[in-house]
């Protein structure tokens, strides 16, 4: 399933958005493949669409990162939550390619572009609904 930015609350992007369009926004993010570093917040995007099972795949990291060093980009946020709580500041800065990346914390790791070899880093793929796994299919 392709995500449809349906979480983010329009009026709170504008808000944070930092020389930048809310079109120009939803450009600058689908122009990525996204990753979680953490199970938490892989369990809160499954929370946002839990009315359909998902598919998660599971990459090995360094496998990943070795093969597309120079398309990875790295946020310090959550670059697709806004809402009314959460404004922070965000532009086309707000992804570092990973070289010079200086944060202590990634909240996202981003690949620019397409992941065409994921076959190659993948380690689990489960289907998993309302929390729970209900199908391993690799």
């Amino acid at each position: 399933m392709i995500r449809d930015h349906g979480p983010i609350h329009l009026g709170s992007l504008e808000d944070a958005l930092v020389d930048t369009s809310v079109a120009e926004w939803f450009e600058i993010l689908n122009e990525r493949v996204f990753f979680f570093l953490e199970r938490k917040r892989l369990d809160s995007l499954l929370g946002a669409y839990k009315a359909e099972p998902q598919l998660v795949i599971t990459a090995d990291t360094a496998s990943l990162v070795a093969a597309h060093e120079n398309e990875i980009e790295l946020c310090r946020i959550n670059s697709g939550f806004a809402q009314r709580h959460n404004k922070v500041p965000r532009d086309r800065r707000s992804f570092v390619p990973i070289a010079e990346y200086s944060e202590r914390k990634v909240a996202e790791p981003t690949v620019l572009g397409r992941v065409a070899d994921i076959t190659e880093h993948v380690t689990r793929v489960e289907r998993v609904f309302q929390g729970k796994v209900i199908e391993r299919l690799a």
